[in-house]
């Protein structure tokens, strides 16, 4: 049991890690996409499924990790189930972790940044 409990803990901090790799990922990505030379700019909307994408990922990774380094490792028939549950809040808990960090990251940053072109604020 205390094996079982170490392993939730160390769920919820390891999808946290994830989502923040993760944000650090979108960072990356939405300034090596270039601005649209022209009247009109698309780029914000590039930024803008890059973000969703990776949101997806992150979930993805989440559920594939905890399987992997967790899940598949559990012989007791018992807790398998009480870990499936597990694993499943701490994947949306990490995803949305990282739905917040950006959006905050997001809404702070200066006009006219590639990161602000996210989510542009409303004049």
């Amino acid at each position: 049991m205390a094996d079982f409990k170490a392993a939730t803990t160390a769920t919820y901090l390891f999808d946290v890690m994830i989502a923040v790799v993760m944000v650090l990922v979108l960072v990356l990505v939405a300034n090596l996409i270039p601005y649209e030379p022209g009247r009109v700019d698309n780029s914000g909307k590039k930024r803008r499924v890059a973000y969703f994408l990776i949101a997806v990922l992150t979930l993805a990774a989440c559920i594939g990790l905890d399987y992997v380094l967790y899940l598949s490792k559990i012989s007791v028939a018992a807790y398998v189930t009480k870990y499936l549950t597990t694993m499943a809040i701490a994947s949306i808990v990490g995803t949305l972790v990282y739905c917040l960090l950006c959006f905050v990251l997001v809404k702070i940053s200066k006009k006219g940044s590639k990161l602000e072109s996210i989510f542009p604020k409303k004049n």
